[in-house]
């Protein structure tokens, strides 16, 4: 008798859409795809951006669109299960961690979005405690919440109710290193507790702290199942090759791109006097309306033209709001951000703006009304070689935001900064969603293009060894 909590058997996924002349056209995202979690288990599934891993998700949660059409089978406990069933269970039997923060209500404040009974209360205080948020949180919005602090609301769900299966999408980008493990540490408990999980994450290298077994996808097939004791060497111990690329991507590793070796090495442009550029921070300070603590005080640094700079600090330390000073979206509390003397603030309406932020987020920083032909051609960015380094493909182009993975929308979030005028480019946590293969080939296009224009990299991370990859020098942010 086997101990499965969940088993998928033979699972194929498609969607339906239709073409020129109201003709039908059937896009298939999983290939019977078949997969089990036992109680105890935790369960990664790693793989590609785009290649089905959150459908898969919304597959076991029955919480797909009405275009999708499905085959195969999915058990719970040794009961094949149908969408009604599945949503009977869903919240009770079964919890859901969501990968996006856009998951959380933007006009309501955290604590009416947990739908708390008396029973959760108590668990409520001892899950926010050792998620490091304090009482305050519940009376935030969540814009008002950084990266890392929505998605530990997030997670915090999980905990609140005695399920027997979590199901939990990339629940880790936006933390510290030291957050991240402590929360999926919660989730190695549960599943001591007998509890079964399935992490789904482009976070190899976490996962081999917490997982019993590796699954790698690609393309909504799964490639390969391994124990996590078979990631060592040079992954001489792994079957396939795609699952040792990965190991091989990642940034302590040899950090090499894991799909396709597209050559983005170019001649690098010497720099005259009339070329060189500083951006710089001068005692910068900021407080939040309403809020008597400052979350940034009296920063001041500077970057100079071809200077890959690392910004490093916890969630919470003001990363995201000094990228949004630097870029002049917001105005500091003291202090000036010059770039060549100027005040860039004075710029910011320009679209050749030369200091350009890509966001945390991609998909709060796309127009969802628009196709992404029209994203590009709003910046004037036409550059097809480019286009083709950062691994777009023209499909893509008739696409609205909504309808690509979180890895395919950055890659347009990337190539939409770097246009001529740019001349220092903010990267705001860019890669935490992304897996292995597309942080290894993103960070390869965005350092060879910088280095073949001069161009500056303000990288805020989590991840040290990203930052100890890629940086000239680190500034540390700490909490005040």
């Amino acid at each position: 008798m086997n101990n499965h909590v969940i088993e998928v058997n033979k699972l194929s996924l498609s969607f339906t859409s239709y073409g020129r002349g109201l003709s039908q056209i059937s896009t298939t995202v999983l290939k019977e795809l078949s997969l089990s979690v036992d109680a105890g288990e935790v369960y990664a599934l790693v793989g590609s951006s785009g290649s089905g891993k959150s459908l898969l998700a919304e597959s076991i949660l029955g919480i797909l669109p009405k275009n999708a059409e499905t085959s195969g089978d999915i058990s719970f406990l040794g009961k094949a299960l149908g969408v009604g069933e599945l949503s009977q269970l869903r919240g009770k039997e079964i919890v859901y961690v969501p990968q996006g923060v856009t998951n959380l209500d933007p006009l309501l404040k955290v604590k009416p979005q947990l739908l708390l009974t008396k029973e959760m209360e108590e668990r409520k205080s001892e899950a926010f405690e050792t998620l490091e948020l304090g009482d305050e949180v519940d009376g935030l919005y969540p814009f008002e919440l950084s990266g890392g602090m929505a998605r530990r609301v997030l997670v915090s769900t999980a905990l609140l109710v005695d399920a027997k299966l979590i199901v939990a999408d990339e629940p880790t980008p936006g933390m510290t290193r030291e957050q991240a493990r402590r929360t999926l540490q919660f989730f190695k408990d549960m599943a001591r507790d007998g509890k079964a999980v399935l992490l789904i994450t482009h976070d190899l290298d976490l996962a081999l702290e917490i997982a019993d077994t590796i699954g790698v996808f690609h393309e909504g097939s799964l490639v390969e199942e391994a124990k996590r004791e078979q990631f060592y060497g040079d992954g001489e111990a792994l079957k396939s090759e795609l699952a040792r690329r990965l190991w091989r991507a990642l940034p302590q590793n040899e950090f090499t791109d894991a799909l396709d070796q597209i050559d983005t090495s170019q001649e690098h442009t010497s720099l005259d006097a009339a070329q060189e550029h500083i951006l710089e921070a001068r005692h910068i300070s900021y407080s939040y309306p309403g809020q008597k603590e400052p979350v940034l005080k009296d920063v001041s640094f500077s970057i100079r033209s071809g200077e890959l700079v690392g910004l490093y600090g916890g969630s919470g330390t003001g990363k995201s709001t000094l990228a949004q000073i630097l870029s002049g979206l917001i105005k500091a509390s003291e202090g000036d951000v010059l770039f060549d003397g100027k005040l860039v603030r004075d710029m910011v309406n320009s679209v050749a703006n030369p200091v350009q932020l890509i966001y945390q987020h991609p998909e709060l920083a796309i127009n969802p009304r628009w196709r992404m032909k029209k994203v590009l051609e709003e910046v004037g960015q036409d550059n097809k070689d480019l286009l083709e380094q950062a691994g777009i493909k023209e499909e893509w182009l008739k696409r609205y935001s909504y309808e690509l993975s979180g890895g395919e929308l950055q890659r347009f979030c990337v190539v939409r900064a770097l246009m001529p005028s740019t001349k220092v480019l903010i990267c705001d946590e860019i890669s935490t969603m992304l897996d292995a293969y597309t942080q290894a080939h993103i960070w390869n296009v965005l350092t060879s293009y910088a280095q073949a224009h001069n161009l500056s990299l303000l990288i805020i991370s989590h991840n040290d060894a990203l930052l100890n990859k890629l940086c000239d020098k680190i500034i540390k942010l700490e909490n005040l």
